[in-house]
């Protein structure tokens, strides 16, 4: 991947960073540098180990978009702020006029679930499915929520989830269960349900494009930010 692309409805400057940015992390030289000094072993080991087959699959971007979930786009701001090509606040400027990141909860409802599959928000418990509210108590189908979140968090990762992700003591068909809970909700979207899939050995996986999938965790105060794959 060169340069982000569906650009049309951000303005000039946003633009042409987004284009002289991803035109200077694109190069192996950035690659390499983003390899030794800002991925972890996890990191490495997750792209295979070998930093040219990883390079050769989409470049600099594509290996950030593959860790991390996210957009291309976002992969290019994020890229660059962590090869100190920008600074903190022409990273936050730009996640927040490409719509990668939001200050205002309310602008999850209204920005963020109409572009995504997946939006789940921490606090308070919301879950949009298509750009669409699943209108649950979240407080009171706690067990559900928690499925749910664990199984996103996965996805993002790229990983299968099994009952350890809760408890050691849950029982082996728990996740089974949970889905089949789920299922039975008639508010809960059937056709999510269906996206949830086995993953082998006991385990699901959640059939989502890993940047689909869009998890907001919120403080005490109103500021909210993206959970994008890093604990």
């Amino acid at each position: 991947m060169s340069e982000p692309s569906d650009p049309p409805s951000y303005p000039e400057p946003v633009l042409e960073h987004l284009q002289t940015n991803a035109r200077r992390v694109q190069p192996f030289v950035c690659a390499d540098r983003l390899w030794r000094l800002v991925l972890t072993p996890a990191d490495r080991e997750r792209l295979g180990d070998d930093l040219m087959a990883a390079y050769a699959d989409g470049g600099t971007v594509g290996m950030w978009v593959r860790l991390r979930g996210v957009s291309p786009v976002r992969a290019v701001i994020d890229v660059a702020k962590a090869l100190n090509l920008l600074d903190e606040a022409t990273h936050r400027w730009l996640l927040r006029e490409t719509g990668e990141s939001v200050e205002d909860p309310e602008d999850v409802r209204t920005k963020v679930a109409p572009t995504a599959d997946l939006v789940l928000v921490e606090r308070p418990r919301q879950a949009f499915w298509k750009g669409e509210e699943i209108p649950l108590d979240w407080v009171k189908q706690d067990a559900a929520w928690k499925y749910l979140w664990e199984l996103a968090r996965a996805a993002k990762r790229d990983a299968p989830l099994d009952r350890f992700a809760f408890s050691a003591e849950y029982a082996t068909d728990y996740l089974s269960k949970q889905k089949s809970k789920l299922s039975q909700m008639a508010e809960f979207p059937a056709n999510l349900v269906d996206r949830i899939e086995p993953g082998g050995a006991g385990t699901q996986r959640l059939d989502l494009p890993q940047d689909r999938i869009r998890l907001f965790q919120a403080d005490e105060v109103p500021v909210v930010w993206e959970w994008t794959g890093r604990d």
